[in-house]
Protein backbone atom coordinates (compact mmCIF):
# COMPACT_ATOMS: atom_id res chain seq x y z
CA UNK A 1 0.00 0.00 0.00
CA UNK A 2 1.33 3.56 -0.70
CA UNK A 3 0.80 4.67 2.95
CA UNK A 4 3.27 2.02 4.25
CA UNK A 5 5.42 3.67 1.57
CA UNK A 6 5.11 7.07 3.09
CA UNK A 7 5.56 6.72 6.50
CA UNK A 8 8.72 4.10 5.81
CA UNK A 9 10.36 7.21 3.19
CA UNK A 10 9.16 9.76 6.60
CA UNK A 11 10.76 7.41 9.08
CA UNK A 12 14.03 7.40 7.62
CA UNK A 13 14.40 10.83 6.65
CA UNK A 14 18.12 12.14 6.14
CA UNK A 15 18.41 15.02 8.86
CA UNK A 16 19.46 17.17 6.07
CA UNK A 17 15.92 17.05 4.62
CA UNK A 18 13.01 19.59 5.74
CA UNK A 19 10.63 17.53 7.91
CA UNK A 20 8.22 19.98 7.35
CA UNK A 21 8.69 19.56 3.19
CA UNK A 22 9.02 15.71 3.21
CA UNK A 23 5.71 15.36 5.34
CA UNK A 24 3.80 17.90 2.88
CA UNK A 25 4.92 15.99 -0.37
CA UNK A 26 4.27 12.65 1.63
CA UNK A 27 0.38 14.09 2.25
CA UNK A 28 0.06 15.41 -1.41
CA UNK A 29 1.79 11.90 -2.78
CA UNK A 30 -1.18 10.02 -0.90
CA UNK A 31 -4.04 12.31 -1.65
CA UNK A 32 -2.99 11.98 -5.34
CA UNK A 33 -3.06 7.91 -5.52
CA UNK A 34 -6.70 7.21 -3.61
CA UNK A 35 -8.82 6.11 -5.68
CA UNK A 36 -11.01 7.98 -7.56
CA UNK A 37 -14.51 8.54 -5.92
CA UNK A 38 -12.59 7.61 -2.54
CA UNK A 39 -13.77 9.86 0.02
CA UNK A 40 -10.93 11.99 1.63
CA UNK A 41 -12.26 12.30 5.12
CA UNK A 42 -12.82 8.56 5.60
CA UNK A 43 -9.56 7.85 4.25
CA UNK A 44 -7.48 10.27 6.32
CA UNK A 45 -9.04 8.95 9.39
CA UNK A 46 -8.06 5.30 8.44
CA UNK A 47 -4.14 6.77 7.35
CA UNK A 48 -4.06 8.23 10.56
CA UNK A 49 -5.12 5.58 12.64
CA UNK A 50 -2.27 3.50 10.96
CA UNK A 51 0.24 6.42 11.32
CA UNK A 52 -0.61 7.63 14.99
CA UNK A 53 1.49 5.25 16.59
CA UNK A 54 4.25 6.22 14.82
CA UNK A 55 3.97 9.83 15.19
CA UNK A 56 5.36 9.48 18.75
CA UNK A 57 8.62 8.88 17.46
CA UNK A 58 8.75 10.88 14.53
CA UNK A 59 8.22 14.15 13.94
CA UNK A 60 7.83 14.21 9.93
CA UNK A 61 4.87 11.37 10.99
CA UNK A 62 3.43 13.62 13.10
CA UNK A 63 3.38 16.36 10.74
CA UNK A 64 1.85 14.50 7.76
CA UNK A 65 -0.65 13.21 10.59
CA UNK A 66 -1.69 17.38 11.20
CA UNK A 67 -2.19 17.29 7.25
CA UNK A 68 -4.68 13.75 7.58
CA UNK A 69 -6.42 15.49 10.59
CA UNK A 70 -6.68 18.69 8.62
CA UNK A 71 -8.31 17.07 5.84
CA UNK A 72 -10.71 15.38 7.84
CA UNK A 73 -11.79 18.88 9.45
CA UNK A 74 -12.65 20.50 6.21
CA UNK A 75 -13.85 17.70 3.82
CA UNK A 76 -17.36 18.47 4.88
CA UNK A 77 -20.01 16.97 3.05
CA UNK A 78 -21.69 20.31 0.84
CA UNK A 79 -24.74 20.88 1.36
CA UNK A 80 -28.05 20.48 -0.90
CA UNK A 81 -28.86 23.57 -2.87
CA UNK A 82 -32.22 25.42 -1.48
CA UNK A 83 -34.10 28.31 -2.69
CA UNK A 84 -34.22 31.18 -0.58
CA UNK A 85 -37.93 32.50 -2.11
CA UNK A 86 -36.63 34.80 -4.78
CA UNK A 87 -39.63 35.49 -7.63
CA UNK A 88 -41.89 32.49 -6.37
CA UNK A 89 -41.85 33.94 -2.96
CA UNK A 90 -42.68 37.60 -3.94
CA UNK A 91 -45.82 36.37 -6.07
CA UNK A 92 -47.54 35.38 -3.37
Amino acid sequence: MMLAGILQALRDLPEEVDPEVAARMGYLEWVMTLPEGCPEAAAAEVAEQRAAPLARNSRPVALFCGYLRQTRELSVPASAPTRRGGGGRRRH
